[in-house]
């Protein structure tokens, strides 16, 4: 530290600052004092110091394991350092230690010597009076006093000899003085002993003591097992049971040849003496064996032996389950009979809405016909048939789905009928053909999320699919072929389309480039009204393949309604289209029909290529090869498509409002039921003088209407607002200011 101020001249200055750094460079520093031990463990001792130079580099420590012993240099630390821990001492052992410092010149005296002592070691005290409080037969639970305060835990020893081969088992937690020692053998002696432990050691042993687990009491083998019965599917056999304490038996059973993969074991409570073994195949050799059982374990096994039952073989399952005759009533079905050794026939007819309600119907061997009576009308059936005998049963035969008529169905021409859909509600989403023609040429449907199937046996398509025959149309075309004859005939109820859209209806074709057959729906749209259209095109040997050129109907329908479609082709070539019972339209198509390929698809709402789409609700749909007469037409519109159909004039909620009404009024028309068939319908706005103002053709009938109406040209007064639909009117007073 150079002295500041000024009251020394340069000179002067210069002579001290020598002075007193040669005192620093040439001086060796002064010794350290106060030499204490501010902490001590088991294993280290902690010192401190104080510094009394300016100039050292360090300071070194020395210790002695005696006070008059040799000292060593055990460590050191740099300048201005105080303190120093002496690691990795002994237990409850005195040491000695000086210091001193140190710089380039030599080193300071010693400091006063300190005496210090590590910590003692706090062993946990043995534990006593180890015993064996419990045991079980597979476990030991043991007990001892702890007497010690300090401990951190118990360690247990086990072992087989009670004097070696001792082995740590288990530590439990400190103040615990139990333990459960589970996982042993039965019947099995076990040696334990255990002590105390913490962080400074372990404990003595406790005396060892000994415990037995308690020995199992496993029954005895059952004796003189035989097949006292042996039939085509069962083996009855009987055993000696020679055992009082079984909880029950283990039978096993295997296949002769095949044993190790074809195992079965069954249980059989105890106290049993015989057991018949059902279900077994025929013309097979079994072994069995068996054993008794309890909660300590199984018993040897007893004698084997070896049951063959004789062969006989299961019939054959019938296929080709078809219906083919119909009622209100009844439906008929038949099959094809394949088995020569059936015993009986069971036939299984559920419900459509609710296939978990069957009945079992049984028929005699070689029957191939049934007829079903007492049924309900208008309800889908569900029927399956299997063949059995004393060897078995055969697999199911074909799912056959068959609706009963309703009365208007039984008025139908059935004449030329090849193919006819009722839509029967089938939860399976197939369309089953009802005209017993052929094998029937079933349907399916593309996309379920788009349609509703109802109950009353309708079906709503809502948006793009498609019905398509689950394979092709052969049966169809095969027929009209023969005769080169055709009709195509419809019940349906469109919905509103888009403008100018061309919608299929139904085609038998490859697509819409290669058909025998297309119906489409046309729709147009003027300021005053909306109309619906159909055209058809059909392919003869005089059409391209795409059957144009199209036959187009003179007759349109203005509004939503339940339609009666119908098209007939003659051998002469003479084509007819129906409206609602009324020719729409005739042409002339001649030539035959052998063009049609057999790899056509009957498609109903949609054309291959799923760009065609039509929407609306099937109620039939009926094909014939032959060309119904007009008054074959007539009679099929007069009976309509089933019993459900409802023909109603409609009543309206009409609300009007504002009202009065200066500038516009808005009206909201609601139907209060809604009906297959309805009357045109019309919204008129009438003066004081019975002059309308306005009138409109309503185009849906069964839909809530709104209209705005604008009033501004209306004069002052009252006017009626109404909505009439055949013989029913609701009418509305109107007030315009």
């Amino acid at each position: 530290n150079v002295p500041r101020g000024n009251t020394l001249s340069p000179t002067n200055r210069t002579i001290n600052y020598w002075r007193m750094f040669s005192s620093i460079f040439t001086e060796p520093p002064s010794p350290p004092s106060t030499l204490t031990s501010n902490s001590r463990t088991k294993s280290s001792i902690s010192l401190n110091w104080k510094d009394n130079s300016n100039n050292e580099h360090g300071f070194k420590i020395f210790r002695s394991s005696s006070n008059d012993g040799a000292y060593s240099e055990i460590g050191s630390v740099t300048s201005n350092i105080t303190s120093f821990t002496d690691n990795l001492l002994s237990v409850n052992s005195t040491y000695f230690y000086k210091i001193c410092a140190y710089n380039n010149v030599g080193i300071s005296d010693f400091s006063p010597i300190l005496q210090a002592t590590t910590l003692d070691l706090q062993i946990p005290a043995v534990p006593s009076s180890l015993t064996i409080d419990s045991k079980t037969k597979t476990s030991v639970t043991l007990r001892w006093i702890d007497n010690s305060s300090n401990e951190k835990g118990f360690r247990i020893y086990r072992s087989n000899s009670s004097t070696e081969g001792f082995s740590e088992i288990a530590t439990v937690t400190a103040n615990n003085n139990s333990y459960i020692d589970n996982s042993l053998l039965p019947g099995t002696t076990y040696y334990y002993r255990i002590r105390a432990y913490n962080d400074d050691g372990l404990s003595s042993y406790t005396t060892v003591v000994s415990a037995t687990t308690i020995a199992l009491q496993i029954p005895l083998q059952p004796g003189n097992l035989i097949a006292s019965h042996i039939d085509y599917t069962s083996s009855t056999l009987v055993w000696e049971d020679n055992s009082n304490n079984e909880t029950g038996f283990e039978l096993e059973r295997c296949i002769t040849d095949n044993c190790e993969n074809s195992k079965t074991s069954i249980k059989l409570p105890a106290n049993t003496k015989s057991y018949a073994d059902m279900n077994l195949s025929m013309n097979t050799s079994y072994q069995y064996r068996i054993r008794a059982i309890n909660d300590d374990g199984n018993s040897g096994w007893s004698n084997m032996i070896v049951a063959v039952t004789p062969r006989i073989l299961a019939p054959v399952a019938p296929t080709k389950l078809k219906s083919t005759k119909f009622t209100d009533k009844s439906i008929s079905v038949t099959w094809k009979d394949n088995s020569s050794n059936e015993d009986a026939f069971i036939i299984t007819r559920s419900l459509a809405v609710n296939p978990s309600l069957t009945t079992a119907i049984t028929l005699s061997a070689n029957d191939t016909a049934f007829t079903d009576s007492s049924l309900v009308s208008s309800t889908t059936y569900f029927y399956t048939i299997k063949a059995i005998n004393k060897g078995g049963q055969s697999s199911l035969s074909n799912k056959n789905v068959a609706t009963t008529l309703s009365q208007a169905e039984l008025k139908r021409v059935k004449n030329g009928l090849i193919t006819y859909y009722n839509f029967g509600f089938n939860p399976d989403y197939i369309i089953y053909d009802q005209s017993g023609y052929g094998d029937p040429l079933n349907l399916h449907i593309l996309n379920r999320s788009v349609i509703n199937w109802n109950k009353d046996n309708t079906i709503d398509i809502m948006n793009n699919t498609a019905v398509v025959s689950l394979e092709p149309a052969t049966k169809i075309i095969d027929a009209v072929k023969q005769t080169n004859e055709f009709t195509f005939e419809c019940w349906l109820k469109p919905t509103e389309p888009f403008i100018g859209a061309d919608s299929r209806i139904a085609s038998i074709s490859s697509d819409n480039d290669e058909l025998g057959f297309a119906l489409d729906q046309w729709y147009s749209r003027s300021e005053s009204e909306q109309d619906f259209e159909y055209s058809v095109r059909l392919q003869t040997a005089s059409t391209v393949t795409s059957g144009y050129p199209e036959y187009n109907s003179d007759l349109s329908q203005s509004y939503i309604n339940l339609q009666h479609l119908v098209y007939t082709r003659d051998h002469f070539g003479k084509e007819t289209l129906y409206l609602n019972g009324n020719k729409s339209s005739e042409g002339f198509r001649p030539s035959n029909l052998d063009t049609w390929k057999s790899n056509y698809y009957l498609r109903l709402g949609n054309e291959s290529d799923m760009n065609h789409s039509w929407t609306g609700s099937f109620y039939s749909v009926a094909i014939y090869n032959r060309a119904l007469s007009e008054a074959e037409v007539a009679i099929n519109k007069s009976a309509g498509p089933c019993d459900s159909i409802q023909v109603a004039d409609i009543s309206y909620n009409l609300e009007l409002y504002p009202n009065p009404a200066p500038d516009e009024v808005k009206l909201l028309i609601t139907p209060e039921v809604v009906s297959d068939i309805v009357p045109r319908t019309t919204i008129r706005i009438l003066d004081v003088y019975g002059r309308a103002l306005y009138e409109e053709s309503v185009f849906n009938p069964n839909r809530q209407i709104m209209r705005t109406i604008n009033t501004r040209n209306f004069a002052p007064g009252i006017y009626l607002v109404q909505i009439v639909s055949g013989e029913k009117q609701k009418t509305a007073r109107l007030i315009k200011p």
